[in-house]
Protein backbone atom coordinates (compact mmCIF):
# COMPACT_ATOMS: atom_id res chain seq x y z
CA UNK A 1 0.00 0.00 0.00
CA UNK A 2 1.43 3.51 -1.13
CA UNK A 3 2.81 5.48 1.96
CA UNK A 4 0.27 8.76 1.59
CA UNK A 5 -2.88 5.90 1.10
CA UNK A 6 -1.83 4.63 4.90
CA UNK A 7 -0.87 8.03 6.14
CA UNK A 8 -4.71 8.71 5.44
CA UNK A 9 -5.95 6.21 7.04
CA UNK A 10 -4.12 6.53 10.42
CA UNK A 11 -5.59 10.16 10.15
CA UNK A 12 -8.87 8.78 10.20
CA UNK A 13 -7.86 6.79 13.03
CA UNK A 14 -6.45 9.65 14.91
CA UNK A 15 -9.56 11.75 13.95
CA UNK A 16 -11.75 9.16 15.65
CA UNK A 17 -10.17 9.01 18.46
CA UNK A 18 -10.48 12.72 18.66
CA UNK A 19 -14.18 12.19 18.58
CA UNK A 20 -14.10 9.30 21.16
CA UNK A 21 -12.48 11.40 23.96
CA UNK A 22 -15.25 14.43 23.08
CA UNK A 23 -17.80 12.09 23.55
CA UNK A 24 -16.70 10.33 26.27
CA UNK A 25 -16.50 13.87 27.97
CA UNK A 26 -20.09 14.91 26.85
CA UNK A 27 -21.49 12.06 27.73
CA UNK A 28 -19.90 12.00 31.13
CA UNK A 29 -21.38 15.58 32.09
CA UNK A 30 -25.01 14.91 30.92
CA UNK A 31 -24.81 11.73 32.67
CA UNK A 32 -23.40 13.62 35.97
CA UNK A 33 -25.84 16.25 35.56
CA UNK A 34 -28.78 14.17 34.92
CA UNK A 35 -27.98 11.70 37.80
CA UNK A 36 -27.83 14.56 40.25
CA UNK A 37 -30.92 16.02 38.91
CA UNK A 38 -33.22 12.71 38.45
CA UNK A 39 -31.05 10.02 39.84
CA UNK A 40 -28.51 8.08 38.18
CA UNK A 41 -30.70 4.82 37.73
CA UNK A 42 -33.52 6.92 35.75
CA UNK A 43 -34.65 6.42 32.65
CA UNK A 44 -33.42 9.64 31.12
CA UNK A 45 -29.58 8.99 32.58
CA UNK A 46 -29.91 5.53 31.15
CA UNK A 47 -30.83 7.00 27.92
CA UNK A 48 -28.19 9.46 27.58
CA UNK A 49 -25.85 6.33 27.87
CA UNK A 50 -27.86 4.48 25.58
CA UNK A 51 -26.62 7.19 22.84
CA UNK A 52 -23.44 6.57 23.77
CA UNK A 53 -23.37 2.51 23.85
CA UNK A 54 -24.78 3.14 19.68
CA UNK A 55 -21.75 5.47 19.26
CA UNK A 56 -19.37 3.54 19.73
CA UNK A 57 -20.82 0.38 17.67
CA UNK A 58 -20.10 2.60 14.95
CA UNK A 59 -16.71 3.71 16.61
CA UNK A 60 -15.65 -0.09 16.23
CA UNK A 61 -17.35 -0.69 13.13
CA UNK A 62 -15.56 2.48 11.22
CA UNK A 63 -12.38 1.35 12.69
CA UNK A 64 -12.54 -2.15 12.13
CA UNK A 65 -12.95 -1.37 8.37
CA UNK A 66 -9.71 0.86 8.82
CA UNK A 67 -7.80 -1.81 10.06
CA UNK A 68 -9.33 -4.38 7.44
CA UNK A 69 -7.47 -1.64 4.76
CA UNK A 70 -4.25 -1.68 6.85
CA UNK A 71 -4.20 -5.40 7.18
CA UNK A 72 -4.82 -6.33 3.60
CA UNK A 73 -2.92 -6.24 0.29
CA UNK A 74 -5.07 -4.37 -2.10
CA UNK A 75 -4.55 -4.73 -5.76
CA UNK A 76 -7.39 -2.26 -6.78
CA UNK A 77 -5.73 1.25 -8.04
CA UNK A 78 -5.73 3.87 -4.97
CA UNK A 79 -8.17 5.91 -6.59
CA UNK A 80 -10.73 3.09 -5.52
CA UNK A 81 -9.82 2.99 -2.18
CA UNK A 82 -9.45 6.56 -1.39
CA UNK A 83 -13.57 6.97 -3.00
CA UNK A 84 -14.26 4.77 0.42
CA UNK A 85 -12.17 6.66 2.66
CA UNK A 86 -13.81 9.69 1.11
CA UNK A 87 -17.90 8.36 1.75
CA UNK A 88 -16.77 6.71 4.81
CA UNK A 89 -15.65 10.09 5.81
CA UNK A 90 -18.68 11.69 4.72
CA UNK A 91 -21.11 8.96 6.38
CA UNK A 92 -18.66 9.94 9.91
CA UNK A 93 -19.59 13.77 9.49
CA UNK A 94 -22.66 12.70 9.42
CA UNK A 95 -23.08 10.72 11.89
CA UNK A 96 -20.91 12.67 14.27
CA UNK A 97 -22.98 15.92 13.59
CA UNK A 98 -26.51 13.34 14.60
CA UNK A 99 -24.50 12.64 17.89
CA UNK A 100 -23.39 15.90 18.82
CA UNK A 101 -27.17 17.60 18.52
CA UNK A 102 -28.40 14.62 20.30
CA UNK A 103 -26.55 15.19 23.08
CA UNK A 104 -26.76 19.15 22.89
CA UNK A 105 -30.55 18.07 23.21
CA UNK A 106 -30.42 15.95 26.66
CA UNK A 107 -28.46 18.98 27.97
CA UNK A 108 -31.05 21.46 26.87
CA UNK A 109 -33.25 19.03 28.44
CA UNK A 110 -31.51 18.22 31.82
CA UNK A 111 -31.01 21.66 32.23
CA UNK A 112 -34.32 22.67 31.90
CA UNK A 113 -36.21 20.03 34.26
CA UNK A 114 -38.06 18.20 31.31
CA UNK A 115 -39.84 14.69 32.04
CA UNK A 116 -38.03 11.38 30.33
CA UNK A 117 -41.20 11.15 27.95
CA UNK A 118 -41.21 14.66 26.64
CA UNK A 119 -37.97 13.79 24.99
CA UNK A 120 -37.27 13.10 21.34
CA UNK A 121 -34.27 11.98 19.35
CA UNK A 122 -33.16 14.66 16.72
CA UNK A 123 -34.21 13.28 13.15
CA UNK A 124 -32.66 11.53 11.03
CA UNK A 125 -32.64 10.85 7.43
CA UNK A 126 -29.65 8.49 6.90
CA UNK A 127 -28.86 5.11 8.00
CA UNK A 128 -25.53 4.50 10.29
CA UNK A 129 -23.05 2.01 8.83
CA UNK A 130 -24.17 -0.64 11.38
CA UNK A 131 -28.06 -0.21 9.86
CA UNK A 132 -27.57 -1.90 6.47
CA UNK A 133 -24.70 -3.78 4.36
CA UNK A 134 -23.40 -0.98 1.98
CA UNK A 135 -19.73 0.12 3.45
CA UNK A 136 -19.20 -4.11 4.19
CA UNK A 137 -20.23 -5.08 0.62
CA UNK A 138 -17.82 -2.56 -0.71
CA UNK A 139 -14.66 -3.42 1.53
CA UNK A 140 -15.52 -6.76 0.49
CA UNK A 141 -14.81 -5.91 -2.69
CA UNK A 142 -11.78 -4.05 -2.49
CA UNK A 143 -10.17 -7.07 -0.63
CA UNK A 144 -11.09 -9.44 -2.94
CA UNK A 145 -9.15 -7.13 -5.53
CA UNK A 146 -9.42 -6.81 -9.19
CA UNK A 147 -8.46 -10.34 -10.19
CA UNK A 148 -11.46 -12.02 -8.17
CA UNK A 149 -12.74 -13.73 -11.17
CA UNK A 150 -9.27 -14.79 -13.02
CA UNK A 151 -8.87 -16.25 -8.84
CA UNK A 152 -11.86 -17.73 -8.66
CA UNK A 153 -13.13 -19.07 -12.15
CA UNK A 154 -10.95 -22.22 -13.16
CA UNK A 155 -11.41 -21.41 -17.19
CA UNK A 156 -7.73 -22.34 -17.52
CA UNK A 157 -5.32 -19.94 -18.72
CA UNK A 158 -5.98 -20.15 -22.74
CA UNK A 159 -9.34 -18.74 -21.90
CA UNK A 160 -7.98 -15.47 -20.38
CA UNK A 161 -5.65 -15.15 -23.03
CA UNK A 162 -8.05 -15.62 -25.71
CA UNK A 163 -10.57 -13.33 -23.80
CA UNK A 164 -8.38 -10.56 -22.39
CA UNK A 165 -7.07 -8.90 -25.88
CA UNK A 166 -10.44 -8.97 -26.78
CA UNK A 167 -12.13 -7.28 -23.84
CA UNK A 168 -13.09 -3.23 -23.59
CA UNK A 169 -13.17 -2.04 -20.56
CA UNK A 170 -14.78 1.41 -20.11
CA UNK A 171 -15.32 3.89 -17.05
CA UNK A 172 -17.86 5.67 -18.32
CA UNK A 173 -21.40 5.37 -17.79
CA UNK A 174 -23.69 3.79 -20.50
CA UNK A 175 -27.16 4.91 -20.97
CA UNK A 176 -29.92 3.69 -22.97
CA UNK A 177 -29.35 6.09 -26.11
CA UNK A 178 -25.95 4.51 -26.35
CA UNK A 179 -24.62 3.23 -29.48
CA UNK A 180 -23.23 0.19 -27.63
CA UNK A 181 -24.04 -1.91 -24.39
CA UNK A 182 -22.32 -4.03 -22.14
CA UNK A 183 -22.11 -7.19 -23.35
CA UNK A 184 -20.50 -10.51 -25.14
CA UNK A 185 -20.34 -9.59 -29.01
CA UNK A 186 -19.88 -12.71 -31.50
CA UNK A 187 -18.58 -13.18 -35.12
CA UNK A 188 -20.52 -15.94 -36.31
CA UNK A 189 -19.45 -16.81 -40.22
CA UNK A 190 -22.19 -17.52 -43.12
CA UNK A 191 -22.65 -21.36 -42.29
CA UNK A 192 -23.27 -20.40 -38.91
CA UNK A 193 -20.08 -21.31 -37.52
CA UNK A 194 -19.25 -19.14 -33.95
CA UNK A 195 -15.54 -17.71 -35.48
CA UNK A 196 -15.24 -15.10 -32.62
CA UNK A 197 -16.06 -12.93 -29.41
CA UNK A 198 -15.64 -9.66 -28.17
CA UNK A 199 -16.83 -8.30 -24.88
CA UNK A 200 -17.52 -5.08 -23.66
CA UNK A 201 -17.45 -4.89 -19.74
CA UNK A 202 -17.61 -1.69 -17.36
CA UNK A 203 -14.22 -0.86 -14.91
CA UNK A 204 -15.03 -2.80 -11.83
CA UNK A 205 -15.77 0.49 -9.14
CA UNK A 206 -18.81 -0.90 -7.21
CA UNK A 207 -20.45 -4.44 -6.48
CA UNK A 208 -22.77 -3.55 -9.18
CA UNK A 209 -20.34 -3.11 -11.99
CA UNK A 210 -18.11 -6.26 -10.58
CA UNK A 211 -21.53 -8.15 -11.20
CA UNK A 212 -21.64 -7.41 -14.65
CA UNK A 213 -18.32 -8.80 -15.45
CA UNK A 214 -19.37 -11.95 -13.52
CA UNK A 215 -22.29 -11.84 -15.92
CA UNK A 216 -20.04 -10.98 -19.18
CA UNK A 217 -17.23 -13.31 -18.28
CA UNK A 218 -19.25 -16.40 -17.53
CA UNK A 219 -21.68 -15.66 -21.18
CA UNK A 220 -18.44 -15.47 -22.78
CA UNK A 221 -16.92 -18.73 -21.29
CA UNK A 222 -19.83 -20.55 -22.20
CA UNK A 223 -19.26 -19.47 -25.83
CA UNK A 224 -15.54 -20.31 -26.07
CA UNK A 225 -16.13 -23.39 -24.89
CA UNK A 226 -18.24 -23.82 -28.51
CA UNK A 227 -15.69 -21.69 -30.76
CA UNK A 228 -15.47 -22.86 -34.27
CA UNK A 229 -18.19 -25.46 -34.20
CA UNK A 230 -22.50 -24.69 -34.91
CA UNK A 231 -23.50 -22.09 -33.54
CA UNK A 232 -26.59 -22.94 -30.93
CA UNK A 233 -28.63 -20.34 -30.07
CA UNK A 234 -28.94 -21.52 -26.41
CA UNK A 235 -30.15 -19.67 -23.16
CA UNK A 236 -26.25 -18.24 -22.27
CA UNK A 237 -28.17 -15.38 -20.56
CA UNK A 238 -29.91 -17.91 -18.19
CA UNK A 239 -26.62 -19.64 -17.43
CA UNK A 240 -24.92 -16.17 -17.03
CA UNK A 241 -27.73 -14.70 -14.18
CA UNK A 242 -27.35 -18.20 -12.01
CA UNK A 243 -23.22 -17.77 -12.05
CA UNK A 244 -23.94 -14.27 -10.82
CA UNK A 245 -25.88 -15.75 -8.06
CA UNK A 246 -23.55 -18.73 -7.10
CA UNK A 247 -20.51 -15.61 -7.53
CA UNK A 248 -22.26 -13.73 -4.78
CA UNK A 249 -23.08 -17.22 -2.59
CA UNK A 250 -19.62 -19.01 -3.27
CA UNK A 251 -17.39 -16.41 -3.12
CA UNK A 252 -18.40 -12.44 -1.80
CA UNK A 253 -20.61 -13.43 0.54
CA UNK A 254 -18.36 -16.29 2.32
CA UNK A 255 -15.56 -13.15 1.90
CA UNK A 256 -17.90 -10.63 3.51
CA UNK A 257 -18.53 -13.44 5.99
CA UNK A 258 -15.20 -14.19 6.91
CA UNK A 259 -14.26 -10.58 6.87
CA UNK A 260 -16.99 -8.75 9.65
CA UNK A 261 -18.24 -12.43 10.91
CA UNK A 262 -22.41 -11.65 10.22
Amino acid sequence: MEKYLRNEIYELKRDNFEQFCFMLRYTLNNWLSSGIQYGFFHPITKKNYRVFEDYLKILKEENLYLNLLLQNELTFESGQVFHFLDLLDEKNDETMMYFYQTLDDFGDFISFGGEEYRFHYPKRDFKFITENKDFQNELTRLILGANVLQEYYTFGDSFWRYLNPRTTVLNEIINDNASYFYGVYLKISEDRILRDIKMIVPQMDSLETLLINVHEVNYAYALYQKMNQPFEDLDYEFYAKQAEQEFMEQCFYRKRKQLFGD
